[in-house]
């Protein structure tokens, strides 16, 4: 992959390259997370400093805890993290990997 290239691992919509997060997805995607049932669910960092990550559903105002870090779009597995300078990075998950 050209270092200059980079794409979003669901639409395949060009991303900032970050060679951290090779399978990651952008923020249009983000919003079409959901629990293995269909429901929406959003993730956020735990501390002011941008760090820790923890779901939530979506709509809930923060009160109703998703307590998976693993997310679907269309019946693909994706993984939720903090990101190493704060933030949250969603990755694909290989077929290969829980």
């Amino acid at each position: 992959m050209d270092k200059s290239t980079q794409y979003c691992a669901n639409c395949e919509q060009p991303v900032r390259f970050f060679e951290r997060y090779p399978n990651y997805i952008c923020q249009d995607c983000k919003n079409l997370l959901t629990d293995e049932q269909g429901r929406k669910v959003v993730f956020y960092n735990t501390h002011p400093l941008g760090t820790g990550c923890q779901g939530y559903y979506r709509g809930s105002d923060l009160k109703e805890l998703y307590p998976s870090e693993y997310c679907f779009i269309e019946g693909h597995k994706y993984r939720a993290q903090e990101a190493r300078f704060g933030g949250i990075v969603v990755e694909k998950v290989a077929n290969n990997q829980s």
